[in-house]
């Protein structure tokens, strides 16, 4: 069925990367291995390319990488909140619906595991159907109308996608921060005793 969020633009020269990165930095290479990803997609795009960008970390690297960036929510909390993603989520679909962009991406790390994240580049707008989501739904009714429903679990869809990859990434965050430390507390332990048996050597 038709609808302003699937149907594809005729023309696709716009396209925008919201690009997720950390709040704060000791985080290992969380940050800057999802901003090299970045850069790879923008120099791989013959489009026009525009960059927005939640989270606080690194204004001044990402400056430097001289990313298209025209908007940045930086107020979002460790712990993002569903009116923080439906804040997120009405700005992107307002940027499709005006032809402010022609395709829409999230960029994020994926969390793998506490050990593992991965660099994520998903499409958002136009959302892409499954293959096999085609219903016959002539004994079905729809109230209002068909058209309504549809719109209304579409704009469902894309908050709850939102919200879904600002908490994966988050949580890939902080596991890569708690990874980080422990390596960083076994390191100096590691340096701590090496030291006592050089102080203890020096003594005899």
């Amino acid at each position: 069925r038709k609808n302003r969020f699937i149907e594809p633009h005729k023309e696709v020269k716009k396209v925008c990367y919201v690009l997720f990165v950390g709040n704060r930095g000791l985080c290992g290479m969380y940050n800057s291995a999802i901003l090299h990803f970045m850069q790879e997609l923008a120099e791989n795009d013959s489009r026009e390319c525009s960059v927005i960008v939640c989270g606080r970390w690194g204004k001044d690297v990402i400056a430097k990488t001289g990313l298209n960036v025209i908007k940045t929510f930086t107020e979002l909390k460790d712990t993002p909140s569903a009116s923080e993603a439906l804040a997120l989520s009405e700005y992107l679909k307002s940027m499709y619906v005006t032809g402010e962009a022609d395709e829409i991406h999230l960029v994020y790390q994926h969390y793998v595991s506490a050990l593992s994240q991965k660099p994520t580049d998903e499409q958002l707008l136009p959302v892409k159907l499954e293959d096999n989501c085609e219903t016959k739904d002539q004994d079905l009714i729809f109230a209002p109308d068909a058209a309504s429903v549809l719109e209304s679990v579409v704009q469902l869809y894309i908050n709850n996608k939102v919200y879904s990859v600002m908490l994966d990434s988050r949580c890939g965050e902080h596991s890569s921060r708690m990874t980080a430390m422990t390596s960083a507390t076994d390191s100096t332990s590691e340096l701590i005793d090496e030291l006592g048996l050089s102080l203890n050597r020096a003594r005899q």
